[in-house]
């Protein structure tokens, strides 16, 4: 009896240490939101967010291609759903998670300093990853200054066709960033992440794998180069059922024009049948293949 009192007794007190601690660390609405405001009492997102204004603020930058929308191999215009990852560290906003009891915030990035970063290979006039210029878009800072932003968006970007192999061709495409800043203040450069955004299935485009290169563009003032470049290859069982197909029945057929008897009379309109029927799928093939010079598909 006295072991099952006991046994009642613990069970009471850890359930209100429980609810200690658990009263301990909720963090209520008000507390958030007054938190914040002190947060950014002196913060001025004009300004680079490092103590020391001397040294350079490293921003680093991922790209995931969600889908390929669509390829123009004769315009040479990649169209895709593209997803850019920056991260950087704000020392500006930094606090002791233990004391507060919050471990992260989130705020809109038109309060927040964000990095300029240019996509020099666009071929729309939208040629700027700013993470504040559209969209009411969150970015993510944790205690130690870590500030996180995902910018998604649909990027048009020029890429040069390789159908030499055409249908079986693959071609390999980049987004040229460039930043916004001498090296002396922003150095940017490219870091592979873990996503959870597995890439789309396409019904006419597989997508191989990313690269990814760190460059300095040397100038007036040097400023950082990222240039990530995608792989991907072409899906060819339509074209090859509606087009290689086709043109190697047609060419076995020719040499059946000798099979026939000569009395038959039938070998001139057999073979003429033959050439103008190769005549017209050619010319179907000609509306259909990208006009590319360089190189020429074999």
């Amino acid at each position: 009896m006295k072991h099952q009192m006991d046994i009642k007794h613990l069970m009471t007190l850890l359930w209100w240490i429980a609810n200690f601690i658990h009263s301990y660390e909720c963090v209520s609405y008000n507390e958030v939101n007054g938190f914040k405001k002190n947060l950014l009492k002196n913060y001025n997102k004009n300004t680079m967010p490092v103590l020391n204004q001397s040294r350079p603020i490293y921003v680093y930058v991922d790209l995931v291609v969600k889908n390929i929308i669509s390829f123009d191999e004769k315009q040479g215009i990649l169209r895709s759903v593209s997803v850019f990852g920056l991260y950087w560290n704000d020392e500006k906003l930094q606090w002791n998670a233990t004391a507060v009891g919050i471990e992260f915030l989130s705020f809109p990035t038109d309060v927040m300093w964000q990095p300029k970063l240019f996509l020099q290979n666009s071929v729309t006039e939208e040629w700027i990853i700013n993470a504040g210029v559209k969209g009411e878009l969150d970015c993510f800072i944790y205690a130690n200054g870590t500030l996180f932003h995902a910018v998604p968006g649909l990027t048009e970007t020029k890429c040069d066709a390789d159908i030499f192999y055409y249908p079986f061709d693959r071609h390999s495409c980049s987004w040229d960033l460039l930043s916004g800043y001498s090296v002396q203040a922003v150095v940017v450069e490219a870091l592979s992440y873990e996503y959870a955004l597995p890439h789309d299935t396409n019904k006419e485009w597989i997508f191989e794998n990313m690269k990814r290169m760190n460059t300095i563009l040397e100038g007036s003032f040097n400023v950082s180069r990222v240039v990530f470049t995608a792989t991907f290859k072409r899906k060819p069982s339509f074209l090859i059922l509606n087009i290689l197909t086709p043109i190697i029945g047609l060419g076995l057929l020719n040499p059946i024009v000798f099979a026939l008897p000569e009395s038959s009379g039938e070998r001139v309109s057999l073979s003429v049948t033959i050439l103008l029927t190769l005549v017209f799928y050619l010319n179907m093939i000609a509306d259909r293949l990208p006009p590319i010079n360089d190189p020429i598909s074999m």
